[in-house]
C-alpha cells in the first residue's frame, strides 16, 4: 500500500518537475516580445530622434597662445614659434527654465505603440563676463590672441529641433551652427555672440523639440532652475537629482527642480569630456514617460510564478485524490499541468491587443472552466469539480495581486504559501496516513 502511494508520489512530482519545460519556454516567449518591444522604440529613435537630454548652454572663448623657443640642431641655434589652442568656459549665473511636454502615442512598429513628445523650452541666462587678464598662459612669454566667443548648447540629439528654436543675446538674436568643436555631444550645436561690450550677458533661448520617452537637463549654472508641465500622468523622476516639488493628477503632472553647481560634477565632467570620454548622463535630472502597464515585465513576473501556481494545484489535485481515493491517472495530472502553463501564453498574447486587466480575466476565466469541466469528468465528482474551480479562481485573483503589488509581492507570495500550507496541515491533521489504501482503480 504504501509503496503505491510512494511510487504516486514520485510520479506526480516527476511530472510537475517536467512541467517547468513549458514554462521556461513561455519566458523565453515573453523576452523575446519584450526584445521585439525594444527594436521598436530603438526604429522610432532611427527615423526620428531619441531620449533627448538638454545641457545648460555655456560661452566657451577660444583663445590661441603662442611663443618662441629656441633649439639646437646641426649645431646650430634656430628658433621655432609654436602655439597651442584653449579656450576660457564661462558658465551661467543662474538658469531659469521652463519646459512644456506634450506626449504622442500614435508611432507604431507592428504591434508595439512608442511614445514620442513635442517639447518647448524658454531658458533665460545671465552670464558674468570674467577679466581675460586674468587668463594665464602655460609659458610666461607667450602671447594671446583671442577667438570669437560662442554659446554651447548641448543636445543629445539634434535630428529633434524645429523650427521655433531661436537664440537672443541682450535683445539681439543670433544664428545656430551645427557643433560645438569636440568640446560636446556631436548633436550639440552653437551660436557664435558679439565681442562683449560689458561685464553681463543676458541670453534667451527658445528651444523646440521632440523626443521618445525620456527627456534630460544637465545643470550647469551656479542656481539652475526647471519647472517642467506635461500631459503624461505617469511619471517616473530618476538622474542624481529628484524634484524638489511635484503634484502628479489624472491629465498630467507639473514638477520643479532646483540645483546649486556645488552640489554637480557637470562641469568638471564637460572639462574631462574630450579627454575622457566622461558622460553627462549620470548629473542629470530626468523624466521617464513610463507605460501605466508594462504587460510584458508583467508577464515575466507571472510566469516568474508559475512554478508555485502549478505546485498549488497539482498538489490540491493528489490530496483529493489520496484522501478521498479518487483514481486520477499521471497523463490526466499532466494534461491539467499544461492548461496551467498555457494560461501565461494566453495572457502575453491577449495583452498585447486588450488591456491587460481584461487580458488577464479572460485567461484565468478560460483555464478556470477548461480545468473545472475537465476534472469534473476525470473525478466523477461535479461538486467537488466546482470546489477545485473556485479555488482556482482564487489562485488567480492571489496571482494578480502579486503582479500589481511590486513592492508586496514577496510579502504576498509567502503568506500565500504559508496559507496553503497552513491549510493543508489542518485539513489533514487527522488523517491516518498509514491507514491510507491505494485507489480503486489504476
Amino acid at each position: 500500500m504504501q509503496k503505491a502511494l510512494v511510487l504516486k508520489t514520485l510520479v506526480v512530482a516527476a511530472i510537475a518537475i517536467a512541467l517547468l519545460v513549458p514554462l521556461a519556454m513561455i519566458e523565453s516567449v515573453v523576452a523575446e516580445h519584450a526584445t521585439r518591444r525594444k527594436e521598436a522604440v530603438a526604429s522610432v529613435q532611427a527615423s526620428l530622434a531619441g531620449p533627448q537630454t538638454i545641457i545648460v548652454p555655456f560661452i566657451v572663448w577660444p583663445y590661441r597662445e603662442e611663443w618662441e623657443q629656441t633649439a639646437q640642431e646641426g649645431g646650430e641655434t634656430r628658433k621655432l614659434r609654436l602655439s597651442r589652442t584653449d579656450a576660457l568656459t564661462i558658465y551661467a549665473d543662474s538658469a531659469s527654465v521652463d519646459a512644456t511636454v506634450k506626449v504622442k502615442a500614435d508611432h507604431y512598429r507592428g504591434l508595439h505603440q512608442v511614445r514620442t513628445y513635442a517639447m518647448t523650452l524658454a531658458m533665460q541666462l545671465a552670464f558674468a563676463v570674467p577679466d581675460r587678464k586674468g587668463v594665464q598662459p602655460q609659458n610666461r612669454n607667450a602671447t594671446l590672441t583671442w577667438g570669437t566667443p560662442y554659446l554651447a548648447i548641448g543636445l543629445a540629439d539634434m535630428r529633434g529641433l524645429r523650427g521655433g528654436t531661436r537664440v537672443v543675446v541682450d535683445g539681439a538674436p543670433v544664428e545656430l551652427a551645427q557643433g560645438t568643436g569636440g568640446l560636446l555631444a556631436d548633436g550639440s550645436v552653437h551660436a557664435f555672440l558679439p565681442q562683449p561690450n560689458d561685464t553681463r550677458i543676458a541670453v534667451e533661448l527658445a528651444l523646440e523639440l521632440v523626443g521618445v520617452e525620456r527627456l534630460a537637463l544637465v545643470p550647469t549654472a551656479t542656481i539652475n532652475e526647471l519647472r517642467l508641465r506635461a500631459d503624461w500622468p505617469h511619471p517616473s523622476f530618476g538622474g542624481r537629482f529628484l524634484p524638489v516639488e511635484r503634484a502628479i493628477g489624472g491629465d498630467g503632472f507639473t514638477a520643479r527642480w532646483s540645483v546649486a553647481a556645488l552640489t554637480s560634477s557637470a562641469r568638471q565632467a564637460i572639462a574631462e569630456r574630450p579627454t575622457t570620454g566622461a558622460t553627462l548622463t549620470n548629473e542629470a535630472f530626468s523624466v521617464d514617460l513610463v507605460e501605466p502597464v508594462n504587460i510584458y515585465l508583467l508577464a515575466e513576473r507571472a510566469t516568474k510564478n508559475g512554478a508555485l501556481f502549478i505546485a498549488l494545484v497539482i498538489g490540491t489535485v493528489f490530496l483529493i485524490e489520496t484522501l478521498r481515493r479518487l483514481p486520477v491517472h499521471p497523463i490526466q495530472y499532466a494534461l491539467v499541468g499544461l492548461a496551467l502553463a498555457t494560461f501565461f501564453l494566453l495572457l502575453l498574447s491577449l495583452s498585447e491587443h486588450l488591456p491587460f486587466l481584461l487580458s488577464y480575466s479572460a485567461a484565468a476565466t478560460a483555464c478556470t472552466l477548461l480545468i473545472g469541466v475537465y476534472l469534473g469528468y476525470a473525478l466523477r465528482n461535479t461538486r467537488l469539480a466546482l470546489s477545485i474551480g473556485a479555488s482556482l479562481a482564487l489562485v488567480y485573483g492571489a496571482l494578480y495581486a502579486i503582479l500589481i503589488a511590486e513592492t508586496l509581492a514577496l510579502l504576498m507570495r509567502s503568506l500565500l504559501l504559508f496559507v496553503a500550507l497552513a491549510a493543508i496541515m489542518l485539513g489533514t491533521r487527522k488523517v491516518d496516513w498509514y491507514g491510507l489504501t491505494p485507489p480503486a482503480r489504476a
